[in-house]
């Protein structure tokens, strides 16, 4: 009976913790095996539990990576079996393989989630402990980050490492509060609670287990492991955590099962190899080890504590060898068997027996249930977006915005959240987003296309009939700048609509108290914005078009309307034209030039100078611009403005503008 043989049958299933106390790997057969294979005495298959008779090692690619490394080998020849050496070669392997596995089986590579997969930490590799979203989105247990934190001395994400996003992006929330103090994600931590008391209750004895391991006290954490590994025999972490505690009492035997049990539950997770690989090392079988070293470094290239392991168990098996001759030979024929155990090994689809949380969304009631929870309290959808707060609450990530027009408080526990106002745009809920995307694909597209429709702002007709959001002030015209101060509810959601929108604009009518609204008004485009704190706007837009309204309406409390835009209807730019506009623009100039000091500063300050005259402005779609200052400066009523915006000839409003002027001067003279 071979060693692998002896191995599964010191494992009484029924019972996973009994093990047989033999030092099997120490027996004679073992030994000869290990050295009939570094000296190539006779032909043997060294299979582990990895190989899998349906994956077959390409030849040709074995070839052509063996052929790469004699020549590297070649290059290397002056520093042979050294540490370097041993190195360079090691780093040759695992990028080859890594490489070959994301070029060649690409399939291999991808990360297939059982959902309940969803509710592990990153950090711990296990279910949330008092889960905490961070500002980026993504979630950790408490500890975990508190843990993080003070080994990093610095506030990153696991996941943002790269772009520096800031752990505390909520940062005067937490200035208020410490970090002990972090809200947990209520959503998920109840999911977590209802649906895997007893798996929780197993990682609580392992945590225990882990206090007593660090103080030293074996025996005691080595219980805490298995009463975990009773409750939930899945935990890989537990059964390496008790590989771990076997390992100091020098039971290497009973680690290396562990370390395998582990192994068969988590194949992709490169710790339990190393435990495998720590276990063989203490049983002195190099060759296992090596074979266990490599593997983790196939998954985890940047360990040099492994890569020193690794070389040290290649140097033992070399050093068995009589003569330099032989030592060579024997390092070639290891290596060899070390590449092909290397692509047996990337070719298995290293899969767990399952998943190790399973949650049964296929059962109606079970996936009723959990819709309910993953519905926003606010539109009473399943969640779009979803963004959660730092008091742990979920919502919309719009609702969360139309709440927080309203009232900076969560609308749930009532914590004041007022600093997420200036947060754009609200980070989305990584676990939440893909529980609602993966279990209800069909009620998440109708959130999702209920939002877009929510947010789309102008809809066009025609051409030139389009229903737009109505901003309801003051006369404005086109061409020239309006700035704006938004802090009504209302409009501060209708602002946000339209800057997400493509055409980032709105029509603005001058108020009517008996209709709401006058019959006329200007496309306003916006240019910039700046949202302060307390959830205000300061808006510069510019007119464009001009619009007679057609139909009127409402959306969400503001106003909304269908209407036809106007457009100035074509001229002849003949002399006639030319000397009225000139003639005009002279007396306009004179006018302007001939106000009192502190008005022509005050106009300045508001609106600027008179624009220059430019006469090929005749023939666009809204005249010259300087005639559009001069109608705003002059005009005194609403009936002005209204009778201005309705003309469509530059010509009238060349004589509107004169008569303007005439009637101002005379109003100045008058005693």
């Amino acid at each position: 009976m071979d060693s692998w043989a002896l191995e599964r049958q010191l494992v009484d299933e029924d019972n996973p913790l009994k093990t047989v106390s033999v030092d099997f790997m120490h027996n004679e057969f073992a030994m000869k095996k290990e050295r009939m294979v570094v000296l190539n005495e006779e032909d043997v298959s060294f299979m582990d539990d990895d190989s899998n008779p349906q994956f077959l090692v390409d030849p040709a690619k074995m070839e052509e990576v063996w052929n790469q490394f004699q020549v590297i080998a070649s290059e290397l020849e002056y520093e042979y079996a050294s540490k370097d050496f041993f190195s360079k070669m090691i780093d040759f392997f695992v990028d080859s393989l890594r490489s070959t596995k994301k070029t060649e089986f690409p399939h291999l590579t991808e990360d297939k989630k059982n959902v309940g997969e969803f509710f592990i930490c990153e950090i711990c590799i296990d279910l949330f402990i008092d889960p905490v979203t961070l500002s980026c989105g993504h979630t950790f247990c408490k500890k975990c980050i508190q843990k993080r934190e003070t080994q990093l001395h610095r506030e990153l994400c696991l996941k943002c490492d790269q772009s520096n996003l800031k752990l505390a992006r909520w940062k005067n929330f937490f200035r208020r509060s410490e970090l002990e103090k972090y809200g947990v994600n209520v959503l998920v931590n109840t999911i977590v609670k209802d649906n895997y008391p007893n798996e929780l209750k197993a990682i609580r004895l392992r945590l225990d287990g882990n206090t007593f391991f660090g103080s030293q006290d074996f025996k005691k954490a080595e219980a805490h492991y298995e009463e975990a590994i009773k409750i939930s025999p899945r935990s890989f972490l537990s059964w390496s955590n008790l590989s771990q505690a076997k390992h100091s009492q020098q039971l290497f035997a009973d680690s290396l099962i562990a370390a395998q049990r582990s192994i068969k539950i988590s194949p992709k997770w490169a710790k339990g190899y190393y435990r495998e690989g720590m276990a063989y090392k203490g049983l002195s079988n190099h060759l296992a080890s090596s074979f266990s070293f490599f593997k983790y470094l196939v998954i985890e290239p940047e360990s040099s504590t492994v890569k020193e392991l690794f070389s040290e168990s290649l140097s033992k098996l070399l050093k068995e060898c009589e003569d330099s001759h032989q030592h060579q030979e024997a390092f070639e024929r290891l290596m060899k068997t070390v590449l092909q155990k290397g692509f047996e090994f990337i070719l298995s689809e290293s899969s767990a027996d399952g998943a190790r949380y399973e949650l049964n969304i296929a059962d109606k009631t079970t996936s009723d249930s959990l819709k309910s929870r993953f519905t926003c309290a606010l539109c009473c959808r399943v969640y779009y977006a979803a963004t959660t707060t730092p008091c742990g609450h979920t919502f919309c990530s719009l609702c969360l915005e139309r709440s927080l027009d309203y009232n900076t408080v969560c609308s749930i526990c009532r914590t004041p959240i007022g600093d997420l106002i200036t947060i754009k745009p609200k980070p989305v809920d990584v676990i939440v987003d893909m529980m609602v995307r993966t279990c209800w694909p069909a009620e998440y597209e109708q959130s999702k296309q209920a939002a877009i429709s929510e947010s789309t702002t102008l809809k066009f007709e025609s051409d030139n009939i389009v229903t737009t959001p109505v901003f309801v002030c003051m006369a404005t015209f086109p061409m020239l700048e309006c700035p704006l101060h938004v802090f009504e509810p209302r409009y501060k959601l209708m602002m946000r609509r339209c800057l997400d929108s493509p055409q980032r604009s709105f029509g603005m009518c001058i108020y009517d108290e008996a209709n709401g609204f006058k019959e006329y008004g200007v496309m306003l485009e916006m240019q910039d914005h700046q949202l302060l704190d307390d959830g205000r706007m300061l808006v510069n837009s510019i007119g464009g078009r001009r619009f007679k309204v057609l139909e009127k309406g409402s959306r969400d409390g503001y106003s909304t309307a269908k209407v036809q835009l106007l457009y100035d209807q074509p001229v002849e730019v003949n002399e006639e034209l030319k000397d009225l506009e000139n003639t005009v623009y002279t007396e306009s100039k004179s006018f302007f030039n001939m106000l009192p000091t502190v008005i022509k500063h005050t106009i300045r300050m508001k609106y600027g100078d008179l624009p220059e005259q430019n006469q090929n402005e005749l023939t666009s779609e809204h005249g010259p611009k300087w005639i559009w200052f001069m109608i705003r400066l002059m005009v005194h009523s609403d009936d002005d403005a209204l009778a201005a915006l309705q003309c469509q000839n530059v010509t009238e409003r060349l004589e509107l503008v004169r008569n303007h002027i005439v009637a101002t001067r005379e109003r100045m003279n008058a005693p």
